[in-house]
């Protein structure tokens, strides 16, 4: 099977993204045939018309809890053990159709196109000599139409099947991505007047990469003669041992596979890697791991409460300013685990579009479908730290204070104003 590059969403509806689909086949109902009925090619799965759960039964039922509940949940490490053990991303969703009609050449391969309804963007164009396949990284609240046609020897049949079904609206959107944890869409979620916030634009994620390492100077190498170790970095220790001096910084290995590459360049189009990792982090790092194709933009970040502090507004500044620019979209942004500094921009980006708090919260804890340590991730230890360092700007919700924070960070409201009109729809 192949499958189709989406590489035109700024041509088609703005800047609507396209589905991250790996194989893609297609439903729903029975189409006719000059040469007869066709009762024997129809979709069984899933329904035509029918609502396609992406999120699985355990994440969903997490997220649905009370707040206070999902609070002590993730705060309980059998939970979390529980919760985590499945896959973080969403649930694939498997369909099929049936092929009973005669053929006295043999079996045809099917060729199915799937297509997003709202703008007519194709998502995928695959070939199967089977009548099921699974789909992955389908948008959320999205209907999607497709058609299913029979090749035999190399010959179109005259016959079609075509059907609609539409993907249930529970955020957030997870996105798997070959060799990349913890990934999933910043859109999804319903912002600033019942808008949803623009899918496939920003991708929060983990690392593309491991953390760089230091190599060391070896004491021969220190007792070379006119050695200069001047400017030279010394490792910092806690264990009372005398620091060793650093000789380079070694670039971290790839995690990002090249599947997860061709998929992140050629579906989701990615245009821009945001890197929101320390200098000594990405040491020796020149250009993305997605290769020349994806700009690779390095700006540190720090995360929680120290947000607020000025060196923490500032950095939070650099990177804003990123997402003002159309130009770089689609984006993906990450640190190494895209939970800490990758979730606290994440809540700001999304506070400033109008999500509830509510969903704020539940985007932060979707990170335990991945991430099932409690001795130091939970709420208590971190998120609570951010909530709280926001208290101290003026406004009734948690919204009205984060467009407080980003103003007192430098930007105006015609700047605020231009990021809500890049992503909400």
């Amino acid at each position: 099977m192949q499958m189709l590059a989406c590489r035109r969403w700024w041509m088609l509806a703005g800047f609507a993204a396209a589905a991250f689909l790996s194989v893609v086949l297609v439903s729903c109902t029975t189409l006719n045939d000059d040469a007869g009925g066709s009762a024997g090619f129809m979709t069984t799965v899933p329904a035509d018309g029918s609502e396609v759960e992406l999120m699985t039964k355990l994440q969903k039922d997490f997220l649905s809890l009370p707040r206070q509940v999902r609070r002590e949940r993730f705060a309980d490490a059998d939970y979390r053990r529980v919760l985590a053990e499945g896959k973080w991303h969403q649930r694939p969703v498997q369909l099929s159709w049936t092929w009973n009609l005669p053929q006295d050449e043999g079996v045809p391969v099917f060729t199915v196109e799937v297509n997003r309804v709202k703008d007519g963007l194709p998502v995928a164009l695959v070939s199967s000599s089977v009548t099921n396949v699974t789909i992955d990284n389908l948008e959320v609240a999205t209907e999607y139409v497709w058609h299913v046609t029979p090749v035999l020897m190399g010959r179109k049949l005259n016959m079609v099947a075509t059907g609609h079904f539409r993907t249930a609206g529970d955020v957030p959107r997870t996105i798997r991505i070959d060799g990349v944890a913890n990934s999933r869409d910043l859109g999804g979620y319903v912002g600033l007047g019942g808008r949803r916030v623009r899918q496939g634009l920003a991708i929060r994620s983990a690392g593309f990469n491991a953390n760089s390492e230091p190599v060391f100077f070896t004491e021969e190498e220190l007792r070379a003669p006119g050695l200069d170790l001047s400017g030279k970095e010394r490792e910092k220790r806690t264990d009372g041992k005398p620091p060793r001096i650093i000789k380079e910084w070694r670039r971290g290995k790839d995690y990002v596979t090249s599947a997860g590459r061709r998929y992140m360049l050629e579906t989701l189009g990615v245009r821009t890697e945001i890197d929101l990792r320390s200098d000594g982090e990405t040491a020796g790092l020149v250009e993305s791991p997605l290769g020349k194709n994806c700009r690779w933009v390095h700006v540190p970040s720090w995360s929680y409460g120290n947000m607020v502090s000025e060196k923490g507004k500032e950095l939070f500044a650099n990177v804003f300013e990123k997402f003002l620019d159309k130009s770089n979209y689609p984006i993906v942004f990450h640190c190494i685990s895209g939970q800490d500094r990758t979730g606290s921009v994440a809540f700001i980006l999304n506070g400033l579009l109008g999500v509830s708090e509510e969903d704020l919260y539940r985007d932060w804890e979707a990170t335990g479908f991945w991430n099932r340590n409690t001795t130091w991730f939970v709420h208590a230890n971190l998120f609570d730290k951010l909530v709280k360092s926001l208290d101290s700007y003026e406004g009734d919700t948690i919204n009205d204070r984060i467009y407080a924070y980003v103003k007192s960070s430098g930007f105006t409201d015609d700047d605020i104003n231009r990021f809500r009109a890049i992503m909400l729809e």
